[in-house]
């Protein structure tokens, strides 16, 4: 990766240009152990976005992997019960579009971890019937 992508950069992990991006190891892992996979999205200029999605049937409630994922960094999730109803910056989770939630951990200093986590499914698996005669719909007319 080119060295000036991480130029002027906010975020400062123990003095690394790679900012939180030292803290992908620990938080892949803490993810995957708790069946999320982890996705990173944005721009990484002034925060750490990551997208979890379930991956297997018994993958835990949400709350709980964002509050494994913060001790596994140190971080404070800010909760102000004094705050607005709507002030996502003094309280977590915000409701986004899809069901997903997310959730901003402190990690000190301007550095934070902006995670969305993408719902579990309310049932378990269930496939479409690919049967010959439901495969023939899929085929464009002649």
């Amino acid at each position: 990766m080119d060295p000036a992508f991480f130029k002027n950069r906010s975020l400062n992990a123990g003095g690394s240009p790679l900012g939180c991006l030292a803290f992908l190891p620990r938080v892949f892992v803490v993810a995957q152990r708790l069946g999320y996979v982890l996705a990173v999205h944005g721009s990484m200029t002034r925060d750490c976005d990551f997208v979890a999605c379930p991956w297997v049937e018994d993958a835990v409630p949400a709350h709980e992997l964002v509050e494994a994922i913060r001790a596994a960094c140190g971080g404070v999730i800010a909760n102000d019960g004094a705050a607005d109803a709507l002030d996502y910056t003094r309280r977590n989770p915000e409701p986004k579009p899809h069901g997903r939630l997310a959730w901003v951990i402190q990690l000190g200093g301007e550095q934070r971890i902006d995670l969305s986590v993408m719902p579990r499914a309310a049932s378990s698996l269930q496939y479409p019937d690919f049967t010959a005669s439901n495969l023939a719909l899929l085929d464009p007319p002649a």
